[in-house]
């Protein structure tokens, strides 16, 4: 039998849900079908349904030896903790469930190997957002975040602090699946299978666009990033607004924070640049994005170097108004709807 007979075979003798969740991660190199997708968000929606055999069915076939089953199985799991109901992802966040792909390799054929360098770096993005839930009580990147997402406009510097250094990791833990410096990473092969040796794992750029599979998952993460970004953007003017009335820790803490943005809208310029090119979402528009302005960072170097010789001059204040305008995405902020359509 071939694999797709088998596949077909175990689908039609599994469970409803075990045999959606076969054919939405069948070895075929594309993206889930829709029709099953639906099928398995819906069962997360069922009142009282056991959201462990979901997980269960999914880890399952994560601990395929193809990548590509591999791979859709991972882009379920986005699907699922993006627009199913959030018992899902509550359940998720009291297991101590786990990939461990930190070491995949499916080593078969030379894009196999290729595509093993994205699961395992996709794998950790997603245990982070497990993660961010966890601490935070909420995914920013859930279609009903909204609320949530409006209560943090009412936080403390100290917790504005907090909410930049979860999603500053979270951006660079997203950015790193599409990094062309991430399939550099050396991974040591099972010493029975393959001998002792390294092998490193080649990713090119050009997988991004061209791998059915994925696209479908950069697509997800082009999302997210959107969305992630909103929430990133929103923290930074409100610590921008707040920072020259800081405590002087507040203030220091802030510095760096702000300082790792610029850094990570620097990397995201390229990254929804490749998205354009590639027309990951389907020919619409992706918003320009406007660096994050410099020029504020010397008067907030200068006011932690200064603190509490003086105060902030009312020209400085007109400098820091004008500036905090221009944090935006194509110079105009992206609304939490505007996100959510993407």
């Amino acid at each position: 039998m071939s694999r797709s007979l088998k596949e077909s075979f175990a689908a039609s003798t599994a469970s409803p849900l075990e045999g959606k969740v076969i054919k939405a991660t069948d070895s075929s190199m594309d993206v889930p079908k829709a029709k099953h997708l639906e099928a398995i968000l819906l069962f997360t929606h069922l009142p009282d349904y056991n959201q462990g055999k979901i997980v269960d069915a999914l880890l399952a076939r994560s601990k395929h030896h193809s990548a590509v089953v591999v791979l859709k199985a991972l882009i379920v799991f986005h699907r699922l903790l993006r627009d199913g109901h959030e018992r899902f992802s509550q359940y998720l966040v009291t297991s101590t469930t786990f990939f461990d792909l930190e070491a995949f390799v499916d080593s078969s054929t030379p894009d196999a190997l290729s595509m093993s360098g994205f699961i395992q770096a996709y794998a950790a993005y997603i245990e982070l957002k497990i993660a961010t839930y966890r601490q935070l009580g909420f995914d920013v990147c859930h279609v009903n975040a909204s609320d949530h997402i409006a209560r943090m406009r009412r936080d403390s510097p100290p917790q504005i602090c907090e909410n930049l250094r979860i999603f500053i990791k979270k951006a660079h833990q997203l950015l790193l699946c599409v990094s062309e410096k991430a399939p550099e990473t050396g991974v040591q092969l099972h010493a029975q299978a393959h001998g002792s040796f390294a092998v490193e794992i080649k990713f090119p750029p050009a997988m991004l666009f061209s791998n059915n599979c994925i696209k479908g998952a950069t697509k997800l993460l082009l999302k997210d990033m959107l969305k992630v970004f909103v929430v990133l953007n929103e923290n930074v003017v409100s610590m921008l607004e707040a920072y020259f009335k800081m405590q002087k820790k507040d203030a220091s803490d802030s510095l760096a924070l702000y300082e790792e943005f610029v850094g990570v809208c620097e990397q995201l310029d390229v990254f929804f640049n490749k998205c354009k090119n590639g027309q990951i979402l389907d020919g619409r528009n992706i918003p320009e994005l406007t660096a994050a302005p410099k020029v504020l960072l010397p008067a907030m170097r200068q006011y932690l170097e200064n603190y509490g010789a003086r105060r902030q001059t009312a020209e400085e204040a007109d400098t820091v108004a004008q500036q905090l305008s221009h944090v935006r995405l194509g110079g105009v902020s992206v609304s939490e709807e505007e996100a959510s359509e993407a």
